[in-house]
């Protein structure tokens, strides 16, 4: 929780798509969110939701009337956001594939794009998916994440 604060705190420019392993997890990071940046418009879209409410979310995310939505990996496939420019892996996905899809919203199209992936110890075994897609895609790793 206190990651996703510094990261909001510091500045992170909107629209910003947030993934979570989970439609509970997701509720409570948006409510997190709502509490540390009043302000903020935060969505939450997962499998709970009935098709016109999804349907409502995207608009308003498209349209700029929400600047986080956090979603479970929902999301991950088969939306065009262009106009992402961030990604956080609020949980760490679960393998190569959900990290590629989740990553592959942001920087649509040959633009630039940033994906923030948060870990714990816990996520430390699999931070090898990480490096692998990095380097994969032409990416320079940092040593030290060689090195966890």
């Amino acid at each position: 929780a206190m990651a996703i604060r510094q990261i909001v705190a510091a500045g992170i420019d909107p629209p910003v798509i947030i993934f979570c392993q989970s439609i509970d997890r997701a509720k409570s990071l948006a409510a997190l969110l709502q509490s540390v940046h009043s302000n903020a418009r935060v969505a939450v879209i997962h499998s709970e939701c009935s098709q016109p409410e999804r349907e409502r979310i995207i608009a308003q995310f498209r349209a700029g009337a929400v600047w986080f939505l956090i979603t479970t990996d929902l999301l991950s496939r088969g939306l065009d956001f262009p106009e992402v420019v961030n990604v956080i892996n609020y949980d760490f996905p679960e393998s190569t594939a959900a990290y590629i899809h989740r990553i592959g919203r942001t920087g649509r199209g040959g633009r630039q794009g940033r994906a923030i992936t948060l870990y714990s110890d816990a996520d430390v075994p699999r931070l090898r998916i990480v490096v692998n897609v990095m380097r994969e895609s032409g990416c320079t790793v940092p040593e030290w994440l060689v090195d966890v």
